[in-house]
């Protein structure tokens, strides 16, 4: 994962970690990484729902 990538996973988990700690409902959140290398097959196949 390029260094831009890196950040922005990094950045988005703070989010999902302070949403988590002021969510009320007790429903949590999450971010995962996944790197798909530019390639639309390796995405549709890592993707879960």
């Amino acid at each position: 994962m390029a260094a831009v990538g890196t950040n922005e996973l990094k950045a988005m988990q703070y989010l999902a970690e302070e949403f988590n700690k002021k969510n009320l409902s007790g429903v949590k959140s999450g971010v995962i990484g996944i790197d798909n290398k530019l390639s639309p097959q390796e995405m549709s196949s890592a993707v879960v729902c």
